[in-house]
């Protein structure tokens, strides 16, 4: 077994996600959805519709979505390739 690489929750090589990382991410997804949310509403919501609530909130939560996805998703491959270089 030794040298065999292990895949949790789809990372190659033992790869895991740390509670801190997992703390950190939740986090900021709330916030980025609640700046980016409330710009929205500003622009989308014109008098008596609530059309723009429910746009301005999918968006948000998209974008809050891949930008932290983006920004976590390097953040966990620079911690493992860190983490290799120290195991060598």
């Amino acid at each position: 077994m030794k040298g065999e690489q292990t895949c949790v929750f789809g990372f190659k090589g033992g790869d895991r996600l740390n509670f801190r990382n997992i703390v950190m991410a939740t986090a900021s997804v709330v916030l980025i959805e609640w700046l980016i949310f409330g710009v929205l509403a500003l622009l989308l919501v014109p008098a008596n519709s609530y059309w723009g609530f429910e746009i301005a909130a999918i968006v948000s939560l998209v974008v809050a979505g891949v930008v932290i996805g983006y920004v976590f998703g390097g953040k966990i491959g620079e911690e493992s390739s860190r983490m290799r270089s120290i195991g060598k």
